[in-house]
């Protein structure tokens, strides 16, 4: 049912369809950089082989209780031990079984997304499980966009520090005039980082992005007041996971609870 007014609004999100609650026990190492609480407990997500959809029936995936329709995340609020940001995401698709070794192109088999199936805002990470080299060097994607074109992006930095540790998630940029990544087909690495470690392709879409969590506190943010009105969508098998930038060294422990509505 649309909502006309604020005050229809606020009676929705009083009583909202659905609470989803979420906890990491868990620190992790961030240094600035994108970080993945995919397999920290509790709720742990195992590492991922062959490439799969992710759904909200996967082990790491924010319990959801079921619902019929599209809803909209309205608030999040919770308690955060460190300063940072925290980014609710919709995971998408992943894999892994790629080595920092090897300079060839590595297949990656393409899905098709069950979720956002045009592409459109959907990102693309690297993301470590076992880590890879000492040696800095680079990484490239070849993908389809939105608009069906297969492209290359951009390089971006891989292996070494900050780029090699395990949970990092390192997000590809888009091509020029992509808005979207709908599947991945390789990653070439320019050189070797030394070590094989384990990393593979991640794709997700961000959902709500809590800036700029200034000092540990507890927070609260409302998507119409406070994001612009940005109501964004859950679909319902969607696998809601969290993704981290610290200020510090570290980020971590943190709860949540995700209050959503239902058109």
């Amino acid at each position: 049912m649309p909502i006309s007014t604020y005050a229809g609004y606020v009676e929705r999100v009083t009583t909202p369809s659905l609470r989803i609650r979420n906890t990491k026990n868990s620190i992790l190492p961030s240094s600035h950089r994108l970080t993945s609480f995919w397999t920290r407990s509790p709720f742990a997500g195992a590492i991922p082989g062959a490439a799969a959809i992710c759904t909200r029936a996967l082990a790491g995936a924010m319990p959801i209780q079921t619902f019929s329709r599209v809803a909209r995340v309205a608030q999040v609020e919770g308690e955060v031990a460190t300063a940072g940001t925290l980014i609710i995401a919709d995971r998408l698709f992943h894999m892994s079984g790629l080595s920092g070794i090897l300079t060839a192109p590595q297949t990656v088999t393409p899905l098709s997304l069950t979720r956002y199936p045009d592409g459109v805002g959907v990102l693309a990470a690297l993301e470590i499980y076992s880590l890879v080299g000492s040696t800095a060097t680079t990484a490239t994607i070849t993908y389809t966009d939105d608009a069906d074109i297969v492209r290359v992006s951009p390089t971006t930095a891989f292996g070494g520090t900050e780029f090699r540790e395990v949970d990092r998630a390192i997000p590809i940029p888009w091509a020029q005039g992509s808005r979207g990544v709908k599947s991945v087909s390789d990653v070439t690495l320019a050189a070797t980082t030394g070590t094989a470690g384990n990393f593979g392709v991640t794709l997700y879409r961000p959902l709500m992005v809590i800036p700029e969590l200034g000092h540990p506190q507890a927070f609260g943010v409302d998507a119409l007041l406070g994001l612009a009105g940005n109501l964004a969508t859950i679909w319902p098998d969607a696998c809601l996971v969290p993704l981290v930038f610290s200020i510090a060294s570290s980020f971590g422990p943190y709860n949540l609870e995700i209050r959503v509505i239902e058109e």
